[in-house]
């Protein structure tokens, strides 16, 4: 699996960039609308979350985070994270309306983003580096 910190800091970049330009995004997180279930956060106010928050993306050992967890992305074998998983970024013949989002929280209103799938191209540096990230062994 790829190392976090690598992959947290290649995403630095792209997050500020999004939380200074326009509006300001109070948050970023990953979102699963086929089964509405939160898939851990990315970052806050232009800053990535801290690999010891409980629903950071990039705690190591959090359900959101590590390779073992039954909500993250991360896991080869979850309904998130494995190449067969419904609602799973790594799933080539997954539909659109059930892969995992990306979404900006500006205040009280979200924002998707991007759509987070290795068979749909990624928007946004983000999105793209969090597909590499969760795919590439699958």
């Amino acid at each position: 699996m790829m190392n976090k910190l690598l992959l947290s800091t290649s995403v630095i970049t792209t997050f500020v960039l999004l939380t200074t330009t326009s509006a300001k995004a109070e948050r970023l997180f990953i979102y699963s609308p086929g089964d509405n279930q939160f898939l851990g956060d990315v970052g806050y106010n232009g800053s990535l979350c801290n690999e010891n928050e409980r629903d950071c993306i990039f705690n190591p050992v959090g359900i959101y985070g590590s390779e073992v967890g039954r909500f993250s992305i991360f896991n080869d074998v979850s309904h998130y994270g494995s190449s067969v998983g419904r609602y799973s970024v790594c799933n080539q013949i997954i539909r659109q309306k059930d892969a995992p989002v990306l979404i900006m929280e500006l205040g009280n209103k979200w924002e998707m983003i991007d759509v987070l799938n290795i068979r749909y191209q990624q928007q946004t540096e983000i999105g793209r580096r969090l597909v590499f990230g969760a795919c590439r062994d699958n």
